[in-house]
């Protein structure tokens, strides 16, 4: 089976925040997020040498407003969800379209009746949808977080402490 990869941009705001969701408080937040970030801890920074897989799936971000931990896959928005599923969705249009309905018809075109049975086939293509997401409005407010020297955007109305998004490290204002 060939592995199909597609590149799926997300709209960030006009301070290259994209916007995240925690898995379990459901609250929003933003963050910048340009690839594997090192973890704050020293025992963490050392992981170039692991293999990309077992990296990828190590690496834990916190909840700024919760603080629980989760993996790097798991603070998707489900507008973004939905955006990546209907990517998901185009994709396996354009390759039925191009293994089934093409070869079907063309195939169709060079059959020629012999006598009393007939073949017959007909195959429409399937026009996939091209997915939209809204623009990224440019809301929530920007917080320094010391510890490991980055910026999220949190919630106007969030008074209480937070945690780094990337370390868990506890924040007040």
């Amino acid at each position: 089976m060939t592995d199909i990869q597609k590149t799926v941009h997300l709209p960030i705001d006009d301070d290259g925040f994209l916007r995240r969701q925690c898995p379990y408080c459901m609250r929003e937040f933003k963050a910048i997020v340009d690839g594997v970030k090192d973890s704050c801890s020293e025992d963490e920074q050392t992981v170039e040498d692991q293999d990309e897989n077992e990296l990828s799936e190590s690496i834990e971000y916190y909840c700024p407003y919760c603080s629980q931990p989760a993996g790097k896959d798991s603070w998707w928005t489900l507008e973004q969800l939905d955006f990546i599923e209907r990517h998901a969705q185009a994709i396996g249009e354009e390759l039925i379209n191009e293994h089934l309905i093409e070869p079907l018809s063309r195939m169709s075109k060079g059959i020629r009746s012999k006598g009393m049975i007939s073949i017959e086939v007909k195959a429409n293509r399937i026009d996939p949808i091209t997915p939209i997401i809204n623009p990224e409005p440019n809301d929530m407010r920007i917080i320094q977080l010391e510890c490991c020297n980055e910026r999220i955007k949190i919630l106007d109305e969030w008074k209480e402490p937070i945690s780094c998004y990337y370390c868990g490290s506890k924040h007040t204002e």
